[in-house]
């Protein structure tokens, strides 16, 4: 997967050249998108048996075609569109309202911050994060299987 997030990341740079590739927060932000995306796709099943065929791969030796990939190569592109609006999101809340305190206490000697930025991606509905690309990950979500039985 580490091949598939570089790419993401790297397409996210193309996209917008204003990102800095060695920013913590931009890793983040696609290690989040990559991991609802594939909830959503219902292709997090997939990670395991990928890792395992890259794993056993010799030094030179291709992927073999058989192999189900978590993320295909249009997908990649799809996301990293994804990653951009994502983080331009989050920087735009980095404001100093959402650092603000958000409650005191006196002898207590409490302060509590807002954590709005933090939570975005785990607040915001799958509509808001893919927002204009549901449609092509639509194409690439997997159907759910709840038992397998054969009858005869």
């Amino acid at each position: 997967m580490d091949e598939i997030t570089s790419s993401i990341k790297d397409y996210a740079l193309i996209i917008d050249t204003t990102l800095d590739g060695s920013d913590d927060l931009l890793d983040f932000v696609v290690d989040s998108v990559i991991d609802r995306a594939l909830i959503y796709t219902n292709r997090y099943q997939l990670v395991e048996g990928y890792e395992e065929a890259l794993a056993e791969l010799e030094e030179d030796e291709e992927l073999d075609s058989t192999v189900d990939v978590p993320i295909p190569t249009p997908m990649e592109r799809v996301l990293a569109d994804v990653v951009v609006r994502t983080y331009r999101t989050m920087v735009e809340r980095n404001t100093a309202e959402t650092n603000a305190i958000s409650s005191m206490s006196d002898n207590g000697q409490t302060v509590a911050y807002s954590d709005q930025l933090k939570s975005y991606l785990n607040g915001a509905s799958d509509t808001d994060i893919f927002a204009g690309a549901t449609e092509m990950l639509k194409l690439y979500r997997l159907p759910d299987v709840i038992e397998h039985t054969k009858y005869f």
